[in-house]
């Protein structure tokens, strides 16, 4: 009598994991068959609800502050030669050298409140406000000068070396 219960729990599980596994076939088929049609909803459903999903996502971001510094900071070690070859092209597209050039003229004290106006000018000077000789961007000839007072970082004009340095001599 036990024997026949437990064939019957046996038989009923397997009806029960054969039902299941027809569902499962069932519902791969229609998944493949209707892929294009669930890609069209998921996507209206993300547009309909943009701002709620985006705002998850931001107070997620505020919530784990350190998961994505930990995932960068490993994904960087991981990837060490990924990252040199960005940062060289980066550095080399106008808004790599337009940054760069911000972060060095930080660094020598400029005042960088009106930074895009200064740095216009700074690429549309041809020649220095003082002698008007050609200037150059790189280290050879008369190469353009941020010149700015270094006690307030107010900036002044745009010089070639030399009347940056003769300036700067009688400024002090």
């Amino acid at each position: 009598m036990n024997r026949e219960k437990e064939l019957l729990n046996i038989i009923k599980d397997l009806k029960k994991e054969r039902a299941k596994l027809k569902k499962q076939i069932y519902n791969r088929k229609w998944e493949a068959k209707n892929k294009q049609k669930r890609t069209l909803q998921k996507a209206q459903q993300y547009l309909d609800n943009r701002e709620d999903i985006r705002e998850r996502h931001h107070q997620w971001y505020l919530d784990n502050p350190n998961y994505n510094r930990e995932y960068g900071k490993k994904h960087r070690e991981e990837n060490t030669e990924y990252h040199k070859k960005r940062h060289l092209e980066y550095s080399k597209t106008e808004a790599g050298i337009k940054c760069h050039k911000k972060a060095t003229w930080k660094r020598s004290g400029l005042n960088m409140e009106n930074f895009e106006e200064i740095y216009k000018r700074y690429c549309e000077t041809t020649n220095c406000d003082n002698c008007n000789i050609l200037l150059t961007t790189n280290k050879k000839g008369a190469f353009k000068c941020m010149d700015h007072s270094h006690v307030t970082g107010e900036f002044r004009n745009i010089l070639c070396v030399g009347c940056n340095v003769r300036r700067g001599e009688n400024n002090l």
